[in-house]
């Protein structure tokens, strides 16, 4: 299966099996997973992704938090941002703290089209933060 997203949340089945590593531990979840390098669990995560809205947002949620840790899955701090934040995400992020979250979100640690994709989605987040704006100062 080639790697893709889904889901009503459209996020890749190796980011949730991933993040689901990283966040159970830390959160006290015993929410079942599979072995992100195992093409089976890939295509089962993939599919309980595509049919399973409620199973779909759960497992965006930890890959939310996942990327906003900054941690990747092996320790390893997967950004650094110097933008004066101090490595602190929130409603005020930077355009560079947006841009690493939607990577983090977006795909793979690591894979050339993690970047591209998340460019895309920050050029499209640019444009409704370009009415959001005008409609949160009005």
């Amino acid at each position: 299966m080639v790697q893709t997203s889904t889901g009503i949340s459209q996020i890749f089945p190796t980011q949730s099996l991933k993040s689901a590593l990283w966040a159970n531990p830390r959160y006290g979840l015993t929410d079942p997973t599979g072995d992100p390098a195992n093409q089976a669990d890939v295509t089962d995560e993939w599919l309980e992704l595509c049919d399973d809205d409620g199973f779909d947002v759960m497992r965006t949620s930890t890959t939310i938090a996942w990327g906003a840790s900054g941690v990747r899955s092996d320790g390893v701090q997967s950004w650094e941002i110097d933008d004066g934040s101090n490595g602190v995400i929130g409603l005020t992020a930077s355009p560079l703290w947006t841009q690493a979250t939607l990577r983090a979100y977006t795909g793979p640690y690591g894979d050339p089209d993690t970047e591209i994709n998340a460019a895309q989605e920050k050029a499209i987040y640019d444009i409704f933060e370009k009415y959001n704006k005008i409609a949160r100062d009005s």
